[in-house]
């Protein structure tokens, strides 16, 4: 099924404010929790959902979405509950989102032909 550039657009601006979202309730978890494990299981879900919205550009959301998270750990504008472990889950999730995304996606475009 062929994508139109109108259609295209209005495809990837919702999956973008999907990004932010998912980046939103991401960090709000990441800040107000204690253990690794609820921080890297949002970190995934979330890789997850973008993958699966986008299978084909799934690269650009991603990016936001780890670019969102680091962006807010350098400026810091809360504090964490444990400062550790938000910044191992904010660089982390640049590489976690990106091979998610990355693997999500090719499972749907596998399972789209």
């Amino acid at each position: 099924m062929e994508r139109t550039s109108k259609g295209f657009d209005r495809i990837l601006i919702r999956n973008i404010i999907v990004a932010v979202v998912l980046a939103c309730i991401s960090i709000a978890i990441i800040y107000n929790t204690m253990t690794g494990y609820a921080a890297m299981s949002a970190i995934a879900i979330s890789s997850f959902i973008n993958g699966l919205l986008e299978p084909r550009r799934g690269w650009i959301s991603a990016v936001i979405y780890s670019g969102i998270i680091v962006i807010f750990w350098l400026i810091r504008p809360i504090k964490p509950a444990s400062e550790d472990l938000a910044m191992f889950a904010s660089y982390l999730s640049i590489f976690t989102s990106l091979t998610f995304g990355f693997i999500i996606a090719m499972l749907g475009r596998m399972f789209e032909k």
